[in-house]
């Protein structure tokens, strides 16, 4: 094992050295300083304690001596503890009697590496732990951009749901009739005639009409039919289907088979549409989801956690463009066409959207020991 071996996984992280001898911290910071990123110095506990405490999760490794003045490297693992469960601490010491080394463990120390600890043994050493180190750190990345991720498609998701709730309110709007006062006490009998003819004015009491409606209730619903039947069967059951795998998204357990499913389901009835000039514009814009989907499975299975709940209100608009322009009625024939596509759209881009981590290594010139 060599340095340079060794490097691309110390490269970026940050080394703290407790040691009070001076020599040894000297010489053990010499070979350090060629691996870590940034290696930081003290002479004892309490020196080591306030460093780490005062940049708190900067170090992704301590390298601890135990016998130290003012505080020993075994009361200040213990504190350091506390307050960080999972850092990694090393510790090196002259003594190797077994209750001595049960201590230093108790106190919630990784590793003991025993003194006098050679240039070679050092890097020995550390190739696991700093293996461990960086893959635990790039997971961590990794994990904060997903998160960051989850925070904006979260973001986006309720823009689209507040838009598609106000569409919604507008397509189920019934024409509501509004009556004058003056009509009704113009077709009202008089109180003295009701009381003396009872029976014949009863029969005679008017029925009241509407007035023309204002301009947002003047806005007629209607059910369009311009699909042959059997089609529309066919897009009603593939949807059916889709909406029964769409709602296991986030799940976390969806499997190949199933992402499949969902690309062929919106394929299908993307073909269905297709046929008619109407629905044209959704049919183009589910048939490219469908290959944008299985053109990136294992992206889908690995975002699926993010895209559940986009999935769910995709699935609910593809129903409610059926409801509406089959059967409850709507505007225009198009009212549900901008959402589904900008809806289809966003759902492939969410598949495409890469993370890149630079993993380039630069090389240096292996150090002979």
């Amino acid at each position: 094992m060599t340095l340079t071996q060794l490097k691309p996984y110390t490269k970026n992280l940050n080394l703290l050295v407790i040691e009070d001898d001076k020599l040894i911290r000297i010489s053990t910071i010499a070979v350090f300083k060629r691996l870590f990123s940034i290696v930081d110095e003290a002479a004892d506990g309490i020196e080591g304690l306030m460093m780490f405490q005062s940049h708190p999760k900067f170090y992704d490794l301590i390298l601890t001596d135990i016998n130290m003045p003012n505080m020993d490297g075994i009361e200040m693992i213990k504190i350091i503890r506390k307050d960080d469960a999972l850092i990694p601490i090393v510790v090196l010491s002259a003594h190797t009697e077994s209750d001595y080394l049960i201590e230093i463990i108790n106190a919630g120390a990784d590793c003991f590496l025993p003194k006098p600890l050679s240039t070679q043994a050092k890097i020995d050493s550390f190739y696991r732990l700093s293996i461990r180190i960086s893959d635990a750190k790039l997971m961590r990345e990794h994990i904060d951009q997903i998160e960051e991720e989850n925070h904006l498609f979260s973001e986006e998701l309720s823009v689209l749901r507040e838009k598609s709730t106000l569409s919604y309110s507008v397509f189920k709007e019934i024409t509501v009739p509004t009556y004058s006062s003056t009509m009704i006490e113009d077709q009202m009998l008089p109180l003295s005639s009701m009381v003396t003819n009872n029976s014949e004015d009863l029969k005679s009491v008017p029925t009241l009409t509407p007035t023309e409606a204002s301009s947002t209730q003047s806005k007629q619903l209607h059910v369009y039919n311009y699909m042959d039947n059997e089609d529309l069967e066919d897009i009603k059951e593939h949807l059916s289907r889709l909406n029964s795998l769409l709602l296991i998204v986030g799940s976390g357990d969806i499997t190949f088979e199933e992402v499949t499913e969902i690309a062929y389901y919106l394929e299908r009835i993307g073909k269905s549409a297709s046929i008619y000039p109407e629905s044209y514009a959704i049919a183009r814009a589910l048939g490219m989801l469908s290959s944008s989907i299985q053109e990136n499975l294992q992206t889908f299975i690995d975002k699926s956690s993010s895209l559940g709940s986009f999935c769910k209100t995709f699935g609910l608009d593809l129903h409610n463009w059926i409801t509406l322009i089959f059967q409850d009625g709507a505007t225009s024939v198009d009212v549900m066409d901008d959402t589904i596509i900008s809806n289809s759209q966003m759902l492939g881009s969410m598949l495409t959207v890469t993370v890149s981590v630079n993993e380039t290594v630069a090389m240096d010139d292996i150090f002979d020991f």
